[in-house]
């Protein structure tokens, strides 16, 4: 499949049209760390997969990067795959080390550290029952 010259990957609309998706964690996160453009904010990231309510996103942070505060309007599942993040959350301090997960309420302000290089699987699913 070729890409246009200014993109890394397939655009999403290709990506996320399979019914089934199969993904190598450890393989994926290496291709990240792998592309030849500079990252961004010490961080790259990929969406893995969107669709209905869903998004997964793999992230590959260098030694010291992050996320600033942020909210989602949906259930949010953050992983570590590798490494050791810390995320803050309403005031309290979670050390999240290879394999630990973490699971937030809608709308609950967060932000994201990573204490050293590490891989985090994020999930978020929106909360249509807001809307109006």
């Amino acid at each position: 499949m070729t890409k246009p010259d200014d993109r890394l990957r397939t655009p999403p609309k290709e990506r996320f049209r399979p019914a089934q998706h199969r993904f190598d964690l450890h393989e994926a996160a290496e291709a990240l760390r792998t592309e030849q453009r500079p990252a961004l904010h010490r961080h790259r990231q990929e969406t893995l997969y969107k669709g209905g309510d869903a998004t997964i996103a793999l992230f590959v942070f260098e030694e010291g990067a992050g996320l600033p505060p942020h909210t989602a309007q949906g259930v949010v599942t953050i992983q570590t795959i590798e490494g050791h993040l810390r995320v803050t959350a309403k005031g309290e301090t979670h050390d999240l080390p290879t394999n630990q997960l973490l699971i937030l309420a809608s709308g609950v302000e967060h932000d994201v550290h990573a204490h050293r290089a590490s891989t985090m699987l994020l999930t978020v699913c929106l909360d249509r029952s807001s809307e109006s």
